[in-house]
């Protein structure tokens, strides 16, 4: 049986306001409670929010990297479990319903607001916000794409020669052997191809027309993506 993540908000199902990073939604009201609990971390440890908080936006996070994340930052800054979980949490909630929204920092504050958060947990919240985004859609882009099937993570290559085989003397052939990483559903998997020098223009001649015809749009979105965590 797969161990309980303890990172969870205070089980009250009242309802709150409706909140921008939740499409318009109502959320709970504990969220905003939970948020407030922040307020009991020291100055230092709320400056410090995002050294526990970042690595909590996973969402896939084991039992194991909590323990050892939150841990670290409670010895640290001489606080509880108990009084950072709820808040880190909420924030967490907050913050991945933010990036599927695509949420800009203004709206962040006024759901911020909205949620009655005082000012130093908002100023911490917003001050690592646009890195937080770019993480977390990061992590729901490749989450769309697994989805429907496998994706490619990572290539390894080598060159070889052929010299030659029992089907024929002197081949004197170069050869690309191609590794794929890919991951399908929960699994990561492998995948070894050989390729001859004709193939490898083929491939080298999509991608040099697919990388083209979306030069402007790549740049728009990495100059997005920059700016939001130049802003954060």
């Amino acid at each position: 049986m797969a161990e309980e993540l303890p990172l969870k908000m205070t089980a009250d199902t009242t309802q709150g306001p409706p909140l921008h990073a939740l499409g318009g939604k109502p959320g709970l009201k504990a969220l905003g409670q939970d948020l407030q609990r922040l307020n009991l971390l020291p100055v230092e440890a709320l400056i410090e929010l995002y050294q526990v908080l970042g690595p909590m936006l996973s969402g896939e996070l084991s039992s194991e990297r909590f323990r050892k994340v939150s841990g670290a930052y409670c010895e640290k800054h001489r606080v509880s479990l108990s009084d950072l979980v709820p808040g880190v949490a909420a924030a967490r909630t907050l913050l991945r319903g933010a990036a599927a929204e695509e949420l800009e920092l203004e709206k962040f504050v006024e759901d911020l607001e909205v949620l009655g958060i005082e000012v130093p947990v908002a100023k911490a919240l917003a001050g690592g916000y646009g890195r937080a985004i770019v993480r977390i859609r990061g992590e729901l882009m490749m989450s769309a794409l697994m989805d429907h099937g496998k994706v490619l993570k990572h290539t390894d290559w080598r060159i070889d020669q052929i010299r030659g085989s029992n089907r024929a003397k002197n081949l004197n052939a170069p050869v690309a052997t191609l590794s794929f990483s890919y991951r399908e559903g929960q699994e990561d998997k492998r995948i070894t191809l050989q390729a001859i020098p004709p193939v490898l223009k083929q491939l080298r001649d999509i991608l040099d027309e697919l990388l083209t015809t979306d030069e402007e749009a790549s740049q728009e979105a990495l100059a997005k993506a920059q700016a939001a965590a130049d802003g954060g």
